[in-house]
């Protein structure tokens, strides 16, 4: 068990700058193309943050298995954090409780320890409702993201 604050970092709309409007661009061509555009837009000022000693830092995502194993193989991200949890592979998708339930077992810290970083409201919420710390990631509040 640890005192270290544990970050979990969502994937796209944070690490990934690829939301315009609330829309994945990511997935703009996917009908046409029937080729799952996976490329990644990291977001170079919020990645900065996953160097920060003091934390401990896992991207939270809902993402199915073969994106997964993108970000965390072709991007590199896999190297910077200490676990990528995707639904895909846990059988379970944010907001249900038994994906922060999951993260907490595996953390083995309390659940005031992590820290959801997100954007998406149901999220957010849903992690707030479990006790954890939250940052919802906006435009908006993306500067006081150091903080």
């Amino acid at each position: 068990m640890t005192d270290t604050p544990i970050l979990v970092w969502d994937f796209d709309g944070v690490l990934n700058a690829n939301t315009v409007d609330g829309r994945f661009v990511w997935a703009d061509r996917l009908a046409q193309d029937w080729g799952v555009d996976t490329e990644a837009h990291p977001d170079a000022e919020v990645l900065t943050h996953l160097a920060r000693p003091d934390l401990r830092h896992v991207i939270g995502a809902n993402n199915e298995t073969r994106r997964t194993a993108y970000i965390e193989t072709e991007t590199g991200l896999g190297g910077h954090v200490e676990h990528i949890f995707a639904s895909g592979r846990m059988g379970c998708a944010k907001p249900d409780g038994a994906y922060f339930a999951r993260i907490e077992a595996w953390s083995g810290a309390p659940r005031g320890a992590h820290v959801l970083v997100d954007d998406a409201a149901r999220n957010i919420d849903a992690a707030a409702m479990r006790g954890w710390p939250v940052f919802h990631f906006t435009d908006a509040t993306r500067d006081a993201l150091p903080a």
